[in-house]
C-alpha cells in the first residue's frame, strides 16, 4: 500500500502531462503541446501511436504539414505501427491544408500497406477537392468510393450538392439529391442550404421558397445561413419587402442576424432609396454589438453616393478613419463618382490625391470617372464579396 501511495504522485504527474499535451495539441498550440510532450518523456511515459497521432493531428490543424510528417517519420522510425486513425488523420490533414491531390496519392500508398478506407476517408478527399474548386476530381473520388463498396452518407452527398451548386450545376445537384433520397437518406440543413443558395444565386426564388417550405415540413429548423441566402436572393431581384419579412422571421424565431444579414439588407434598402429605413437597420446592427467591416462600409458609402448623399458618405469615411480602417479603391471610386454627379470636380480630384497619399492604386473605374467622365453607378460594387 505504501509503495502504491508513493507511486500515485508520479502517476498523477504523468497523467496531468498527458492531458495537457492532448488539450494543447487539439487547440493547435503546438509549441506548448511539444513542451508537454517533452515533460511526458521526462516522466518516463513512452509515446505510443495515439500520442504521435495526436501530435500529427495538431500540426495539421495548425497548417504545418511538414512538422506533421516529421512526427510521422519519427513514429515509423521507432517501429510504432500507424493505425487507421493515423492514416485518416494524415489524409484529412492534407485536405485541410489544400493538398488534396497529395492525399489521394497517400491513400493509394496506405491501402497498399493494409489500410482500409472508410466513408470518412473519402468524404475528406471529396470535400477537399470541392473546396479547391475541382468538382470533377471530387466526382472521380465519389465513383471510386462506390466502386470499392463504401456507401456514401449524408455528408458525402451534402458536399457534392454544395460543390455542384457553387459551380452553377444545379441540375447535377438535384440529381445527387434524388440519388440520396432513393437510398433512404434524408437531406440535412446543410444540404438544403446549399440547394437554396444555388437557386437564390440563379434568382429562382420560387424554387428556393419551395425548398425552404420543404425543409420546415420535414421538421428541420432553418439557420442564419439559410435565411441569409434567401435575403440575398430577394435583394438581387429587388424584392426588399420579402427580404425584410425574412429578417422579421429571424428575429421572431430567435435566430441571430449576423453582419452578412444586416449588410445585405442595408445594401438593398439603399438601392431602393429607403435611406431612413437603411439607417434604422444600421443602428439596430450597432445596438446588437455587431461591428461593420470593410464590405459594410463599402455598401454604405456606395449606396449613399448613388443617392446624392455625399456628405453623409463622407461621415461614414470619417467613421472608418476613427476605427483605423483603410478605405478600399471601391470606396474612393464611389465617393469620386458621387462628387462628379454633383458637379464637384475639385473634391473628386482631391479624393483621387488622397487615395494616392494612402498608398492605394487607382483602377480602371477610377480613371473612367476622372478622365472619360463615365459613371458606373452601382456597378462599382462588382468587386464586393459578402453583400
Amino acid at each position: 500500500m505504501r509503495q502504491l501511495c508513493m507511486a500515485l504522485p508520479m502517476f498523477s504527474r504523468i497523467t496531468l502531462s498527458y492531458l495537457r499535451f492532448v488539450k494543447r495539441a487539439r487547440d493547435g498550440n503546438m509549441d506548448m503541446a511539444h513542451g508537454a510532450f517533452l515533460r511526458m518523456l521526462d516522466c518516463g511515459l513512452r509515446p505510443n501511436v495515439v500520442t504521435y497521432s495526436t501530435l500529427i493531428d495538431g500540426y495539421f490543424k495548425n497548417g504545418d504539414a511538414e512538422h506533421a510528417f516529421d512526427v510521422f517519420d519519427k513514429m515509423v522510425g521507432e517501429n510504432i505501427t500507424p493505425t487507421d486513425y493515423t492514416f485518416n488523420t494524415i489524409i484529412t490533414g492534407l485536405c485541410k491544408v489544400g493538398r488534396t491531390s497529395e492525399s489521394t496519392n497517400k491513400l493509394k500508398k496506405f491501402v497498399e500497406e493494409g489500410f482500409i478506407p472508410i466513408c470518412m476517408t473519402y468524404n475528406s478527399i471529396i470535400d477537399g477537392f470541392i473546396k479547391e474548386g475541382s468538382i470533377d476530381s471530387a466526382m472521380a473520388v465519389y465513383r471510386e468510393m462506390c466502386k470499392s463498396g463504401v456507401s456514401p452518407n449524408v455528408i458525402t452527398y451534402t458536399s457534392l450538392i454544395d460543390g455542384f451548386c457553387k459551380t452553377n450545376n444545379i441540375n447535377l445537384a438535384l440529381k445527387m439529391r434524388n440519388e440520396m433520397t432513393n437510398k433512404g437518406l434524408q437531406l440535412d440543413v446543410t444540404a438544403y442550404c446549399a440547394l437554396i443558395d444555388g437557386f437564390c444565386k440563379r434568382r429562382d426564388m420560387d424554387r428556393a421558397r419551395e425548398l425552404f417550405s420543404e425543409l420546415r415540413e420535414i421538421g428541420l429548423s432553418p439557420n442564419a445561413v439559410v435565411y441569409n441566402s434567401l435575403i440575398s436572393g430577394f435583394r438581387s431581384i429587388n424584392n426588399m419587402e420579402a427580404a425584410l419579412d425574412l429578417h422579421k422571421a429571424m428575429m421572431k424565431e430567435g435566430i441571430p442576424c449576423d453582419l452578412k444579414t444586416y449588410t445585405t439588407l442595408i445594401d438593398g434598402l439603399l438601392k431602393e432609396g429607403k435611406l431612413l429605413f437603411a439607417s434604422e437597420i444600421y443602428s439596430e446592427m450597432l445596438d446588437k454589438g455587431i461591428v461593420p467591416d470593410i464590405v459594410t462600409y463599402t455598401v454604405l458609402i456606395n449606396g449613399l453616393c448613388n443617392k446624392g448623399q455625399v456628405d453623409n458618405a463622407r461621415k461614414v469615411l470619417e467613421e472608418m478613419d476613427k476605427k483605423s480602417l483603410t478605405p478600399s479603391v471601391l470606396i474612393y471610386n464611389a465617393l469620386i463618382a458621387g462628387h462628379f454627379r454633383k458637379g464637384n470636380l475639385e473634391e473628386a480630384f482631391r479624393l483621387h490625391n488622397e487615395m494616392l497619399d494612402r498608398g492605394l492604386v487607382p483602377d480602371d473605374a477610377t480613371y473612367d470617372i476622372l478622365i472619360n467622365r463615365k459613371l458606373r453607378g452601382e456597378n462599382l460594387l462588382s468587386g464586393v464579396s459578402h453583400a
